[in-house]
């Protein structure tokens, strides 16, 4: 229990505030909460909180230190513990709301057993500052300090542990660390003020992903009227384009890419599942280029997969379905090929990335692709009589 105070020292400060562009109170701006009063400070559970900060305190074995504040005023970290050797730590955080960041720029400590009936001691050892950078990583005082009191000498600031590494760094907390050298509860060491200056408040949060990305028809292929796919055509070079589509990121809001890695187009249509398996199925586009599909009999479908699509952000791009045959057997003249997709079920995407938009009708080619027999000799099994070549 703190039952007296001495004397202790006191550093002058000038509170000011400059918030730069800020609105008004949205941040910590540039401040010396020098706790000359404790007005804007409460107590919440363990720890001591004011609009843009938390301070709270642990000690090496885990024990969470009570945070209070007292007359004169001040703040200290209290244990239930008699008082031990051991390492303990007091922490200044920007509340994350209000404040993200700020420069650390000066603090104010004292022993609060001090003073000047008592004879020269040093209870707290190897006081120091660290601070959490923004970003990651940290900084660290120059000096480890002692308070050696000695008549009303009991105290230190920023001059002693020299703050030069957090010079125009901005920290997410700073940590003053100390090790309790006698056994004194860590209460007696005080927090009487502290600087900040170039509050910053929380970086935005990134907007939620957009669900609305499209799969419309293309128009590169001419779907609207009948596409012949020729039983002579047998390889990569004279593929046939008959289908196409459009995949469109609106660019709402989440400035992500929509990212797909499988497109799957469902076939019907009088072609047989022999024939369509004959065939090679083959995707072209921005991001693709003569990627192979499979077909699959069981479900009607022709699937690629481990795509590589990168729609921009606000942009479209459009993919084209294209064949060959790659055996020409047991074809049917005019047997045709319908194609249907829809890009809220048919379309697999990056779920880190704008997804798909739900609710989407499929679009077809309207059964406008068949095969096309061409003849390139006549074979008999019986030779016919009377035949005029009119050659």
């Amino acid at each position: 229990m703190r039952i007296f105070k001495k004397l202790k020292r006191i550093i002058p400060i000038i509170i000011f505030l400059s918030l730069g562009n800020s609105l008004w109170g949205a941040v910590a701006g540039n401040n010396t909460y020098n706790l000359s009063n404790l007005t804007g400070f409460s107590k919440v559970g363990n720890n001591i909180v004011h609009e843009h900060f938390v301070i709270s305190g642990q000690t090496e074995d885990g024990t969470t230190m009570d945070m209070k504040t007292d007359a004169d005023p001040d703040i200290y970290g209290s244990t239930s513990d008699l008082g031990s050797q051991m390492n303990a730590t007091i922490t200044i955080a920007a509340d994350g709301t209000n404040t993200g960041s700020f420069e650390f720029t000066g603090v104010s400590l004292y022993d609060f057993n001090a003073g000047t009936a008592n004879a020269s001691t040093t209870r707290f050892t190897n006081i120091t500052i660290v601070g959490n950078l923004l970003g990651g990583g940290t900084v660290t005082s120059v000096n480890n300090v002692d308070i050696t009191t000695s008549g009303s000498a009991n105290g230190i600031d920023q001059s002693n542990l020299d703050l030069s590494n957090f010079s125009g760094k901005q920290i997410t907390s700073c940590e003053i660390r100390f090790y309790i050298n006698r056994y004194r509860k860590p209460d007696n060491l005080t927090l009487t003020g502290f600087t900040i200056q170039n509050a910053q408040a929380p970086a935005s949060s990134a907007p939620a992903q957009d669900t609305d990305a499209t799969l419309t028809a293309g128009t590169t292929v001419v779907e609207s009227t009948m596409i012949s796919l020729p039983s002579t055509v047998h390889t990569l070079d004279q593929k046939v384009n008959l289908f196409d589509f459009k995949i469109t990121d609106v660019g709402t809001s989440d400035n992500l890419t929509t990212d797909v890695t499988q497109i799957v187009i469902y076939l019907s249509g009088s072609t047989n599942h022999t024939v369509r398996g004959q065939i090679k199925w083959i995707l072209n586009g921005t991001n693709v280029s003569n990627k192979e599909g499979t077909y699959d009999a069981n479900n009607n479908a022709i699937t690629f997969s481990s795509l590589g699509i990168s729609v921009p952000n606000g942009g479209n791009e459009t993919y084209i379905l294209s064949a060959y045959f790659s055996v020409q057997s047991a074809l049917t003249d005019n047997s045709t090929f319908r194609f249907s997709i829809n890009g809220s079920s048919d379309v697999t995407v990056d779920t880190t990335k704008t997804k798909m938009a739900t609710g989407q009708s499929p679009i077809t080619n309207s059964n406008n692709a068949k095969v096309d027999i061409t003849a390139t000799k006549l074979m008999f099994q019986t030779e016919p009589s009377n035949i005029s070549t009119g050659i």
